[in-house]
């Protein structure tokens, strides 16, 4: 059974983290409000934002004088 860890618990895990427990863990973490059941499928899955693009000027290239020395 999966849970989700509202509080630390040292043999179940951390706050947030979601495990798997026994039936009888199970039991006593949720009777003792240390962790919720988890139900839905997107709780268990963690959505990754999409990636922001910097959008930057673009700078036109110099153009180089060429420095030919006359005598």
């Amino acid at each position: 059974m999966k849970v989700r860890m509202m509080r630390d618990a040292r043999p179940f895990g951390r706050t947030g983290d979601i495990v798997e427990v026994s039936p009888a863990g199970f039991d006593y973490v949720t009777s003792l409000g240390i962790a919720v059941p988890v139900t839905e499928a997107r709780e268990r899955v963690e959505i990754p934002e999409a990636p922001e693009t910097i959008k930057a000027p673009v700078k036109a290239a110099a153009k180089k004088k060429s420095s030919a020395k006359t005598k």
